[in-house]
């Protein structure tokens, strides 16, 4: 799926649970046994299931086809047309995405998730306000667990970075941070990497590097976070390390826009 200029979708499924999927109460089905059983049911909840599980996979089509079905059999499921809206949202079907996450609430105004999701297609489109909007409404639900609303913090921090406000980046990523808890959860390297970003901007390298160290401590092979870092070295004059963690970067992702910058950053420091 291509990437749009607004705002930048992560589709592998580790990474897209970790920042947007809610608690729900839709289990996805695994394996090929389930895959099978569900695509060749009348059952609404098994077809829902299987969508989750194509939306998992990163295959929007075979998705929509499943939870459209699901949708038909039980039309008055908010639960259902919200994720018949993210599949949408996957591929880029963006009237549709809308449509179908204004249903989900008009059917259970109770769907926090909807509003994040909401968010997500608002800030993709370009339409910060609204998508500022629904970001607060669902930070506004006390009921919101807090796994969920350190996604939405992340994607309002997101946000703000994305459109020139750092301070007020700065503001919503810290607090995704304090919620933050599990270097195992894929969230919890995306919060960092962004903040080490923020600080970057701000000029407040020692803060970033710090940042950006704790996601190579879970994904030592981040080439993102190797060029933030060697930047941030950079903007220190600290040559030698700045040096170690560009390199880095051209050895991890050749040929790829990060790559690009660190040659780029590389042939600019002295000596």
């Amino acid at each position: 799926m291509p990437l749009t200029k607004r705002f930048h979708l992560v589709v592998s499924f580790l990474v897209v649970a970790a920042l947007l999927f809610g608690p729900t109460s839709a289990t996805p089905a695994t394996g090929p046994e389930a895959v099978q059983q569900a695509g060749q049911s009348d059952d609404p909840i098994l077809l829902q299931r299987l969508g989750i599980l194509y939306i998992q996979e990163n295959q929007p089509r075979p998705a929509i086809d499943a939870l459209e079905q699901a949708t038909a059999l039980m039309p008055e499921n908010g639960e259902t047309h919200m994720w018949l809206g993210f599949a949408y949202f996957l591929n880029q079907q963006f009237d549709d995405a809308e449509e179908s996450f204004v249903r989900a609430l008009l059917h259970n105004p109770d769907l926090t998730d909807a509003h994040n999701f909401l968010g997500l297609l608002h800030a993709e489109q370009g339409n910060t306000e609204k998508a500022l909007n629904e970001f607060e409404i669902a930070l506004a639900d006390p009921a919101y667990p807090p796994m969920s609303r350190m996604r939405v913090h992340y994607n309002l921090g997101k946000l703000y970075y994305e459109t020139d406000q750092p301070d007020l980046a700065l503001t919503y990523l810290q607090q995704a941070v304090e919620l933050a808890r599990n270097p195992s959860d894929p969230t919890y390297e995306l919060v960092y990497l962004m903040l080490g970003k923020v600080l970057r901007q701000l000029g407040r390298n020692e803060e970033a590097v710090v940042a950006l160290q704790r996601v190579l401590e879970s994904t030592p092979q981040h080439a993102e976070a190797h060029l933030e870092l060697g930047l941030a070295y950079r903007d220190q004059s600290d040559f030698f390390k700045a040096r170690e963690h560009l390199s880095q970067v051209v050895q991890l992702a050749p040929g790829s826009p990060f790559s690009e910058r660190a040659r780029a950053a590389l042939a600019q420091i002295p000596g």
